[in-house]
Formats: C-alpha cells, sequence, structure tokens
C-alpha cells in the first residue's frame, strides 16, 4: 500500500521536476515570451472583470430610475385624481364669492381648499398658467375658438378647466378657448 502511495506521488513529482526542467531549459526570451502572455492574459481577465463590474452598476442604477419612475407614475396617477376635487372646491369658493354671503362654514370650505393646494404643491403639482398664453398643445386641450380682436390668433382666451403638472409633466392638460381673428 505503500508503494500505491508512492506510485501517485511519484507522477506529480515528475510533472514539478518537467516543468522545473522546462523553465531551466527555456531561454530568455523564451521567458520573456511567456511573461508577455501571462501579462496580456491577466490583463484580458482585468478588463473583463472591470466590464462586468461596470455592467452590474449600470444595471442597478437602471433598476433604480425605473423604480423611482414607477413610484413617480403611481404618485402622478394618484394626484390626477385628486385635481378635479381642487377645480370644483375652486368653482364652489368663485359662486359662493359671487353671491356675496359670508359664513365660518364657507371659511371652512376654503380653508380646506387651500390645504389641499398646499398638499399639491408639496408633491410637486403645479397649475398651468394659460390665460394669455400662445396655445400649446402640450399643455393646452382647445375645446372651442372664439372670434376676438382683444387677443392675437392662437392666444387662449378663456380656461374651462384648469391644467396641472406634476413637475415638468403634464398630468392634467388645461381645457381652453383659443382666439381667432374676426372674419369679416
Amino acid at each position: 500500500m505503500a508503494d500505491d502511495q508512492e506510485l501517485q506521488k511519484e507522477p506529480e513529482d515528475s510533472q514539478t521536476d518537467s516543468m522545473e526542467i522546462n523553465v531551466e531549459s527555456m531561454t530568455v526570451e523564451q521567458l520573456k515570451e511567456a511573461l508577455e502572455t501571462q501579462k496580456e492574459s491577466t490583463s484580458a481577465q482585468l478588463e473583463s472583470t472591470q466590464r462586468a463590474q461596470a455592467e452590474l452598476a449600470n444595471y442597478k442604477k437602471r433598476s433604480e430610475e425605473q423604480r423611482i419612475a414607477e413610484i413617480q407614475f403611481l404618485n402622478a396617477s394618484l394626484l390626477a385624481k385628486l385635481l378635479p376635487v381642487s377645480d370644483e372646491f375652486e368653482i364652489a369658493i368663485q359662486s359662493i364669492d359671487t353671491a356675496g354671503t359670508e359664513s365660518q362654514w364657507i371659511e371652512g370650505i376654503k380653508l380646506i381648499h387651500k390645504k389641499l393646494e398646499v398638499f399639491l404643491a408639496s408633491e410637486g403639482v403645479s397649475k398651468i398658467e394659460c390665460q394669455g398664453e400662445i396655445f400649446d398643445p402640450l399643455q393646452h386641450e382647445a375645446l372651442s375658438t372664439e372670434e376676438t380682436n382683444e387677443y392675437e390668433s392662437g392666444v387662449v382666451t378663456k380656461v374651462l378647466r384648469n391644467g396641472y403638472k406634476l413637475r415638468d409633466r403634464v398630468i392634467q392638460p388645461a381645457q381652453v378657448v383659443v382666439a381667432k381673428p374676426i372674419s369679416n
């Protein structure tokens, strides 16, 4: 049995010896070539590893950006559902103001509307100002035109429903009436 173990060890020893013999028998030029080959191989492996690390970092960045975009989309959807409530509060307050009646109840409604506006603003929602502005199809929805000399052609004359943006993205276009020249 001991002889078997020695026989098994011998091939390993002979491989080591042959490698030593090969290294010893190699010329300086051959050693330089072998070293250069190893350097190139190591360099290629390092480059491959760095590329894989960069791809992983880019993947993580894209995943995080996608997650943030999905959250913003869901927030935009929720906020868009609150916008008609804000508009209806505004219409109700305007009709109360024209009627000339004041009470604590009416003041409470105005306060609720103000709190809703503050909440929407804190979430990045802003009203699209368009009265007297040039019609922009990316922000406005033209429901009709109006012949007038008061405004230049293509200018918004009336806002029928407010438009809103969530940061830089339109979540509800303003419904407007656009001026056109009076035809003779």
